[in-house]
């Protein structure tokens, strides 16, 4: 019987096709119900799915990657001063670069060096950097300096609990740093090595991961320093960055906010104290106002932001789904991913988020003399550019800079788009029209969905921030052994106004299924009219402004408006998301699971007590964010980690047992126990409201 052959890689021999599928078969098999789709357990190589699917074209479907140089030095050169178990230590001349896997603190010990447009010097930092293997690895480069001729650097281990999220999910599983068995950084001690990896090649990784690094098109890097260079006393820029999905706005906007950040550090001569606790210069800061809510920056999906970034931005969405160094100003919820849903609700939580940077100040500075750099979402076609070119009249922006995708990225050619956007555009604004070349394409192990669900994943696992540098923590317990909180909804001494749905017609009658088990908006409102309580919907009184409806079977408060219209975002803020995880209603409450704090919660309905025309109340938006299944699916996740870690796998799993260097070792927090479960949990739950 002829059998298609492949040649070892590190013999020559020959491989069965058979033999070929076990060696690429991936290293954990998902739980019964996740598709690969919806959650890779590992990156593959391009080309490894079709391999085990058509075995018909096996050996011309393992041709390798191309080979990319990522650090350029190797670990034994000279210029490695220290290559501890929980640390490393570099110099690099101008030019040169260091690449690294994995989360680690950045310490600029001399010199000055570049990282994600931000200007790293001498005296800042310690800078927490997280580089997963799901984005563009990008480099870290020497730097000219005066009195320091080479740069000094080291990377020291991070331990924050957002590794061990890949417990419970195959999206958030292996794309963190392994350390192979014969590295000298491992030992029994400290199984899997450190927080990181120095990759030299992109054929350095252990797991054989298909990484490339970030590149900054040369176009990209002048026109950033033609906006970085204005002067001060000039205007200061505010910078609109559009294009279609895939072209790399949120990787320009992250880098050119850096850049922004960081152009004043050039005038410092004296060591300072770290950046996570001395006070920012006023000039050390720019606006972030994020308006793209299918892969927002600096909050969960759903939600529109304008945020004051303080620190610079190092590392991708899911590693900080709040903003860490700076200030959540305010925010909106339009409950969707996609502003299509309801674009005029959009348009105008976007104008007012700017306008509200246009009045906002800090204590050094005046309204609106700090940059700001716009995220505008992929939509730009039909009814969206309508909106884009509406927001651009608006804000008046010093800069359009549009990003041209590729034209097969979607049905209408973005070579169309432009010319619409152009004829839109007055000629004044036409001259500050930008048309620069997307990002260079890569292969990608996770789909816009699959990054959603991390970062969601990630929001609703925030575990508060560590006493020692106010920064993020995470929990890696999963959601249905948490305690919720218990929010009562009806009653004097209920928690919410009530429930309202965004961009459906939901009767009263079904509220409690559409929100069991349902993300919803937590948002802060405040009424401009008295809200009128009747008990049905077919009340023959002609209804005020907004409604509030109730039906006899759950008593549920479901607040309506006369116009069908969301909340008005001049009387609205949304301060997060929250999960409802259960709810009775015999004792008429809701079991909720949110990382906001109880003290901001218990704050806003204490403030609920003063006049109905100036109170302050919580109205939970429902709408069309995406079901959470991902939380029903941690804990069998969760066991089938710990089974096969612990040799439980099929037989001939033998590499199913290799740590990933995600912090699941036997000695961590949980010991290896098996979590707490939702019976347990809810009778430690605390109350949203103290009675």
């Amino acid at each position: 019987m002829n059998k298609r052959k492949l040649e070892n890689e590190h013999d020559g021999s020959q491989l069965s096709a058979f033999a070929a599928r076990k060696l690429l078969r991936p290293s954990l098999d998902l739980p019964r119900g996740l598709s690969e789709q919806n959650g890779p357990t590992t990156d593959r190589p391009a080309g490894e799915s079709q391999l085990i699917a058509n075995g018909s074209n096996v050996a011309a479907q393992l041709l390798p990657n191309p080979v990319g140089q990522l650090s350029t030095f190797s670990l034994d050169d000279p210029c490695v001063s220290q290559d501890e178990r929980d640390s490393f230590r570099v110099r690099l001349k101008p030019g040169e670069k260091l690449v690294a896997i994995g989360q680690f603190r950045l310490h600029i010990l001399k010199g000055a060096v570049r990282l994600l447009g931000a200007t790293l010097r001498y005296g800042t930092g310690p800078f927490r950097v997280s580089v997963p293997s799901t984005h563009a690895l990008p480099a870290i480069i020497g730097l000219r300096n005066e009195g320091a001729v080479v740069s000094e650097v080291e990377l020291t281990d991070l331990e924050d609990g957002l590794r061990r999220l890949g417990r419970m999910s195959p999206s958030l599983d292996r794309i963190w740093a392994q350390q192979p068995v014969t590295s000298p950084t491992h030992d029994s001690t400290h199984k899997g090595g450190r927080s990181f990896s120095i990759l030299q090649t992109t054929l350095s990784d252990p797991l054989r991961r298909s990484l490339h690094s970030l590149d900054i098109l040369k176009p990209w890097k002048t026109l950033m320093d033609q906006i970085t260079s204005v002067d001060a006393s000039d205007p200061p820029p505010v910078i609109l960055v559009c294009g279609p999905k895939g072209s790399g706005k949120s990787t320009f906007g992250r880098i050119l906010s850096n850049a922004l950040l960081t152009r004043s550090l050039s005038s410092r001569s004296t060591p300072q104290q770290s950046s996570a606790n001395k006070t920012p210069d006023p000039q050390e800061a720019v606006y972030f106002l994020d308006l793209d809510p299918g892969q927002p920056e600096f909050s969960p999906p759903g939600l529109l932001s304008l945020f004051h970034q303080t620190g610079p931005n190092l590392s991708p969405p899911f590693a900080h789904p709040v903003v860490c160094s700076g200030t959540l100003l305010h925010a909106h919820t339009i409950a969707s991913n996609t502003p299509k849903a309801d674009s005029a609700h959009y348009l105008s939580c976007a104008i007012d988020l700017l306008r509200r940077y246009r009045t906002s100040s800090s204590a050094e500075c005046s309204p609106g003399t700090l940059p700001l750099v716009i995220n505008w979402p992929g939509w730009i076609f039909g009814a969206g550019m309508e909106c884009l070119i509406d927001f651009i009249k608006e804000a008046q922006p010093t800069h359009i800079i549009y990003l041209n995708g590729s034209p097969t990225s979607t049905p209408t050619s973005p070579d169309t788009a432009i010319e619409d956007l152009r004829a839109g555009l007055s000629q004044q604004q036409q001259e500050t029209l930008h048309i620069l070349p997307s990002a260079t394409p890569s292969k990608r192990s996770r789909t816009p969905a699959d990054l959603r669900t991390m970062q969601m994943q990630s929001y609703f696992h925030l575990a508060g921030r560590s006493g020692v540098d106010g920064h993020l923590t995470w929990n890696d317990t999963p959601l249905d052994a948490m305690a919720p909180l218990v929010v009562h909804y009806d009653g004097p001494n209920r928690g919410i106004e009530g429930v309202m749905v965004y961009h459906h017609d939901v009767a009263d009658v079904h509220l409690p299924t559409v929100l069991n088990g349902a993300v919803v908006g937590v948002v802060v409102w405040e009424p401009s009219e008295p809200i009128t309580e009747i008990t049905r919907s077919t009340s023959p009184t002609p209804p005020p402004q907004y409604t509030m409806t109730t039906h006899p079977n759950h008593s549920i408060p479901s607040l309506r408006s006369s116009t069908s219209t969301p909340l008005p975002p001049s009387t609205s803020c949304c301060i997060g998301l929250a999960l409802i995880r259960s709810l009775d209603t015999t004792t008429k409450t809701l079991h909720v699971l949110t990382p906001i704090s109880d003290s901001v919660l218990q704050g806003i309905v204490d403030s609920g007590n003063g006049s109905e025309q100036k109170r302050r109340s919580i109205v939970l938006v429902l709408g069309g964010f995406e079901r959470p299944e991902w939380a029903g699916r941690e804990r069998e996740w969760w066991r089938r980690r710990r089974r096969i870690g612990r040799g439980g796998g099929r037989v001939g799993d033998e590499n199913e047992d290799e740590d990933d260097g995600d912090g699941d070792e036997e000695g961590s927090e949980d010991g290896g126990r098996e979590p707490r479960g939702p019976e347990r949990a809810q009778g430690i739950s605390r109350s949203w409201l103290m009675e």
